[in-house]
């Protein structure tokens, strides 16, 4: 994520140069011409990153206001499902004491139902949302928007535990006996190999005592 994604630096209109001219003619001001220069700006120590201001999870009954993803240009707050959001650029987000969708929803069925999510966690430039048990599947959904734009953004992640854990199971009984015992031949190899060299050193050190006393009777005979 970059610097000139977390900040807000101005006003977004629709026509910078009307724009411009109406505040000459209403307030007074005179414009300049642009002038770029080079700042270097460095994080103070002890700062938390943007994860870390993470909140935890907690479980969607508990909440009472669901979390809300903001980028300087609109806002959306979550629903209790695991892919709709409430969001309305046009107009007031909450009105007649209900939050509006202003888009469709969007709404995700596995094996022809709609799951909601079972909890939520706030981040500060994003939304989760998870249910572990959507007719077997874990689902974990994303939900951010692009920085002073009107778009948004959801990840979805679906996640098949039971195939996890069945392949896991098949890997251990399966696969790992089969080729513990293709290496059995090689580590009976190379035990014989080592009982071998035993054998050899303890050759080669009779032969060395062998010639070093025949070698020591001839100088004593002379």
């Amino acid at each position: 994520m970059k610097a000139e994604n977390l900040y807000h630096t101005g006003i977004v209109v629709d026509d910078l140069d009307a724009t411009m001219e109406w505040f000459s003619t209403v307030a007074g001001y005179i414009w300049t011409d642009v002038v770029e220069v080079e700042q270097v700006a460095q994080t103070p120590a002890g700062v938390l990153s943007l994860d870390e201001m993470a909140g935890d999870w907690l479980p969607m009954k508990d909440v009472a206001n669901p979390p809300d993803v903001n980028n300087f240009h609109d806002m959306l707050i979550i629903n209790r499902d695991l892919t709709s959001f409430f969001c309305y650029p046009e107009d007031w987000l909450w009105t007649d004491g209900k939050f509006r969708f202003g888009y469709p929803p969007v709404t995700l069925t596995i094996a022809d139902k709609e799951y909601p999510a079972t909890e939520c966690r706030w981040y500060p430039y994003r939304a989760l949302r998870r249910n572990t048990n959507c007719a077997g599947f874990a689902v974990l959904t994303d939900t951010r928007m692009i920085n002073e734009q009107r778009a948004v953004l959801v990840r979805i992640q679906i996640a098949n535990p039971a195939a996890t854990k069945r392949s896991a199971e098949l890997f251990a009984a399966e696969v790992m006996p089969h080729f513990q015992g293709q290496a059995q031949p090689t580590l009976d190899a190379a035990a014989r190999a080592s009982q071998a060299r035993e054998g050899l050193a303890q050759s080669q050190n009779d032969a060395v005592a062998h010639m070093t006393k025949k070698y020591q009777d001839e100088i004593a005979s002379k």
